[in-house]
């Protein structure tokens, strides 16, 4: 289904080619980059394959009958890619935070990257580059905000063999921001406990490393 998808998106590439910035040829694990939301900056990358050949970030479009546009495109060299985000995104792109009710300004709209996708040489989408800790837990999202806006939640929900914490503490600007999930897992007794964040202040114990993964492996 992603192939079909992307596939019909690759005649926008052009429109996008001003997004693309040559990505740096060596440096630690993280581009001093990944601090600035406005590009998308990766090097190192876990599980890199020799076929990608460029780089395509994808968003929703509600006026498209629920299509995707590219919005970012780069090259993948040296075993990573840099991709310059648009300053602006058009109200065709931006929908309702995920936490409505917890939000200060219940007018405030986003927008999420869905998908960072590797091509091969023939534009053929193979694989998917993720940001998150290794696990299934956690992840880091570009997400893009009309306006300044904080969203703040903490539900718990308990059984009789476990307790689960949903805790929000967002704080967005307007332009691109980074957001943060993870799950901290316990057990106290015969309790387990489960804690699922969502921020945007990066956690300075967990490690946010980008990853491959090919489709061939799902």
């Amino acid at each position: 289904m992603k192939k079909i998808i992307v596939f019909t998106l690759i005649i926008n590439l052009v429109i996008c080619s001003m997004f693309c910035k040559k990505p740096p040829s060596s440096g630690n694990k993280y581009d001093n980059d990944i601090l600035n939301p406005t590009v998308i900056s990766a090097t190192n990358i876990e599980n890199g394959n020799s076929d990608i050949v460029s780089v395509i970030a994808i968003i929703l479009n509600e006026d498209k009958n629920k299509d995707w546009d590219i919005i970012a495109s780069g090259r993948y060299e040296n075993n990573g890619f840099y991709l310059k985000l648009p300053s602006f995104l058009s109200t065709n792109y931006l929908d309702e935070f995920f936490d409505l009710e917890t939000m200060s300004d219940s007018n405030a709209k986003c927008a999420v990257i869905d998908d960072i996708i590797g091509l091969d040489s023939k534009g053929e989408p193979i694989g998917s580059f993720v940001l998150g800790d290794g696990s299934y837990d956690g992840n880091a999202k570009y997400i893009y905000a009309d306006r300044n806006f904080t969203s703040k939640r903490n539900d718990n929900y308990q059984g009789n063999t476990y307790k689960e914490t949903y805790e929000s503490d967002c704080n967005l600007k307007k332009g691109w921001n980074i957001m943060y999930e993870y799950a901290i897992k316990s057990t106290n007794e015969t309790i387990s406990i489960y804690r699922w964040i969502t921020t945007t202040q990066k956690p300075s114990d967990i490690n946010f490393n980008w990853r491959f993964h090919s489709y061939d492996d799902n």
